[in-house]
Order: structure tokens, then C-alpha cells, then sequence
């Protein structure tokens, strides 16, 4: 098996960190310790264990993972999740609370492997077949994915349970043996125990033909890619997380469906099903812009968690996050000369000639705050004020980025709104010199968005 070990990031050539995902189990064993044997060294190998807490052993399970990388001289790393005062957990919450917990740990630059091998890629194409999956479901288990900058391999996925057996008895290993492996009320043990024995009585050969239709739809589902990324160009508004509707609304309804669903696999989504493509079409795209539907999706965890909206024709992508607090936000103190960061971003002021604020003395006091309601400003050119929530609906901002702005006050009065405009009478005379700003929203940079 070393010898035929696929260990084959890529570009990636210049990885940080090499992450095993180790339960202490047989096939995460033989992966890491395929691993310890193929890399010139162990600098940057760590492997990785989720202790969940549930089951009585789990402890012991962690104690003999770390003795395994002790002698393997091997960086272990464990989280503990301690799961078992926790009701209602299923497969799904298992493994979403695993994810989140290597999540934690993985920065752009790292390679996650996982010990995937030939049996659960048959495996998972059964189980996805059974729940009615689409043809993407059916491509099964990828050897590598990106997302965020991690990379993440499944080396084994080309061997079977009996090669890793094998190598395990061969090689002398030692391996826990976890007691849920036989509770067939889970899904997979089903599949695994009960029904795979019927299959394979039956048709021997079960494997080479689920590999057989999973070859084709990989085939199929690259066209479909191919195709999807065509039509993303053209409905690309100014950046990557924003689609034209008028553009989407040329393309047949098949098309927008794949479309969309590329789209949102690019970026690396989670829970991008039919169904929400279907809801996005149904409940989204085609209702007028005043009712402001939200879509939401993603996993429970607000880092993952994701909602889609439009706004002047356009369809937005964007991070669920809450900015409610922010009308309770104490106002800051702001010395122009620095930058200034902020909990939705960060602002700038710089010297500029015929526009922006008029240039301040010492004594003026400058500060920040955010919108709690009522404000109002006469922007330059304009004969009187009007409400600064009437203002941001000309200005054609979003309501989503509206609370998010910062407003500057000048010895307690409004004087600018971000850098979208100065009120009147602070603003600078022309050839004379004045205060501009720039101001960068982090709603973006904090989430897994490409940009």
C-alpha cells in the first residue's frame, strides 16, 4: 500500500500543516501511519480526534490515540466536545460537530486528510441513491476538494477494507473498536450489515457497477459544470456573490437550476440541495423587491450559516449575520490621522482638495457611531434635509448593509455619512482642502465568500 499510496496535493506543494482526521479506529491508523512512512518527516503532520463524549470509552479512546502518536512521534491534537448531556444527536449533528471542530483548527495553506476508502465510496453512492439523490450525488466521494484555502485528500479512497486489514495485521497495528459500528439503527450500519450481504448474494459484482455509474456521472456532472460556469459569467453583477436577475431570466429554467447550483458549489456552500434551488426560483427570484424575502441556509452554526436576497434586480449571497447590537454601540472617539477599525469594518480619512469635510482644528471633537433611528442630513447640493433612512433608499443601499455604516459626528452633529456623502455644512469649498473617507465593510472578509 505505500507503495501505491496516492499523497498528491497539487499546487499545494507549500502546505503549512498535514491534518489526520484520527479516530483511533483501523482506517484512520493505517492512514496515518501510511503517512508517518511516505513523508520525509513528521515536522508537520498532526493528527487530529474529536472526542465527542458520548460514548463510555471515549476517553480511553483518546488515551490510546495519544500513546499511537507518541510512538509515531506524531502532534496530537484533541477536541472535546463532551456531547453526552446533549439530547436529540443524530448522524448529521455528529458529523456537522466534527467538522466545526477541525474547522476550527484549519487556516488556508493546510491539508485535511480523512480515511475514506473504496467500501464507503460504495457505500455512499448506495445511501445517496436511496435518498433520491441527483446526478451530483452520484460522482460519490471526491479523492481532493478545496474550499477556503484547505485542501482536503482522501488517500485511501482507492482501497479497499480488506487492503487495510491487511496492512493493519501485516504492520502489527493496534486499533479501537468503536461500539456504534454495530447499531444499525444508523443508516450506514444498515447499509454496511444488513443490506450490502443481500446485495452482494445476489450481484457479486455490485461494486465494479456502482463504481461503473458513478464514473458516468462524474463524466455528466462535469459537463453540467462546464456548462453552469458559461452561464455564471453571464449573470455576474460586480462581484462573484452577486447575479444579474434580468441575466438569470434569459436562460431556460433547467439552465438557471444548474446555474444556481453551481454557483453556490463554488463557493463552497453547505446544504445546497434541489429543493433550495427549487425554493430560490419559487419564493425568491421572481417576487417583486419590496416584500425583501430571505432565504436562509447552511449549517446551524452561524460561521457556516449562509441566506440569499435581492435587491434592484440583483441576487445576493451573503453571510447570516445579526447587527442588531449595534444600535446600542457606545459612540467612539476618532483621531483622523489613524485608521479606525470597527466591529462591522474598518474607516480611513485622508487629505483630499475641492471635496469631502472641511478641514478641523484641534478643539473639534470627532466621533463614530451607528444608526439608532430618526437621524437626518442635507447631503452638498441639496436645498434641505431629509431622513437618513430616506437618503440610504436613493442612494441604493442595500438594507442588509444599512445599519452597518458608520456615521461620523463632529462636535455632536452629523457631518458624514461613511464615504457615501458629507452633510452641507461641514462639507469643503472647492480648491480648497478637505477631509475625505474610505470606508471597507467586513461583512465578506469574516466568512467563506469569494470575492
Amino acid at each position: 500500500m505505500l507503495e501505491t499510496l496516492d499523497f498528491s496535493p497539487g499546487k499545494t506543494s507549500n502546505f503549512n500543516r498535514i491534518g489526520v482526521c484520527y479516530s483511533g479506529g483501523i482506517d484512520s491508523h493505517v492512514l496515518l501511519h501510511l503517512l508517518s512512512r511516505k513523508l520525509l518527516t513528521t515536522k508537520n503532520l498532526y493528527a487530529l480526534h474529536v472526542n465527542h463524549g458520548i460514548s463510555a470509552q471515549s476517553d480511553k479512546w483518546k488515551k490510546h490515540s495519544e500513546k499511537i502518536c507518541r510512538d509515531l512521534d506524531i502532534k496530537f491534537t484533541s477536541f472535546d466536545l463532551n456531547l453526552s448531556k446533549k439530547r436529540n444527536i443524530n448522524e448529521n449533528y455528529l458529523r456537522e460537530a466534527r467538522y466545526e471542530a477541525i474547522a476550527s483548527w484549519s487556516k488556508p495553506g493546510d491539508i485535511l486528510c480523512t480515511a475514506h476508502h473504496k467500501d464507503d465510496q460504495v457505500e455512499t453512492i448506495l445511501f445517496r441513491i436511496l435518498r433520491g439523490t441527483g446526478i451530483n450525488g452520484l460522482r460519490g466521494i471526491p479523492y481532493k476538494r478545496e474550499s477556503s484555502g484547505v485542501v482536503f485528500l482522501r488517500p485511501l479512497i482507492r482501497f479497499s477494507k480488506k487492503e487495510i486489514i491487511k496492512y493493519a495485521s501485516l504492520n502489527n497495528l493496534e486499533w479501537v473498536e468503536d461500539e456504534s459500528n454495530e447499531n444499525t439503527s444508523i443508516s450506514r450500519n444498515f447499509i454496511r450489515k444488513e443490506l450490502l450481504p443481500l446485495v452482494r448474494r445476489k450481484w457479486p459484482k455490485y461494486r465494479d457497477a456502482l463504481e461503473h455509474i458513478s464514473s458516468h456521472a462524474r463524466d455528466s456532472s462535469n459537463l453540467l459544470d462546464q456548462l453552469g460556469d458559461e452561464d455564471i459569467e453571464k449573470c455576474v453583477a460586480s462581484s462573484f456573490n452577486e447575479l444579474s436577475i434580468a441575466n438569470i431570466s434569459l436562460l431556460s429554467k433547467l439552465r438557471i437550476s444548474n446555474m444556481l447550483y453551481r454557483w453556490l458549489t463554488l463557493q463552497s456552500m453547505e446544504g445546497v440541495t434541489y429543493s433550495l434551488i427549487k425554493e430560490i426560483q419559487e419564493n425568491l427570484l421572481w417576487t417583486k423587491d419590496d416584500s425583501d424575502p430571505i432565504i436562509t441556509f447552511g449549517s446551524k452554526s452561524k460561521v457556516k450559516s449562509f441566506q440569499l436576497r435581492k435587491f434592484n434586480n440583483i441576487l445576493f449571497l451573503l453571510p447570516k449575520s445579526s447587527d442588531s447590537y449595534l444600535k446600542d454601540y457606545s459612540p467612539i472617539m476618532w483621531d483622523l490621522n489613524e485608521p479606525l477599525k470597527l466591529p462591522t469594518g474598518l474607516l480611513k480619512a485622508h487629505e483630499s482638495t475641492g471635496e469631502g469635510l472641511s478641514l478641523l482644528s484641534s478643539q473639534d471633537k470627532v466621533e463614530v457611531k451607528f444608526r439608532e433611528g430618526g437621524e437626518r442630513c442635507r447631503p452638498i447640493g441639496r436645498n434641505k434635509s431629509q431622513t437618513l433612512k430616506r437618503l440610504l433608499q436613493e442612494y441604493s443601499v442595500p438594507p442588509w448593509m444599512r445599519s452597518r455604516l458608520p456615521l461620523i459626528y463632529v462636535n455632536g452633529r452629523l457631518a458624514a455619512v461613511a464615504d457615501l456623502w458629507v452633510c452641507g455644512k461641514f462639507s469643503t469649498k472647492k480648491k480648497y482642502k478637505g477631509i475625505s473617507f474610505k470606508w471597507k465593510d467586513n461583512l465578506f472578509s469574516k466568512h467563506d465568500l469569494r470575492r
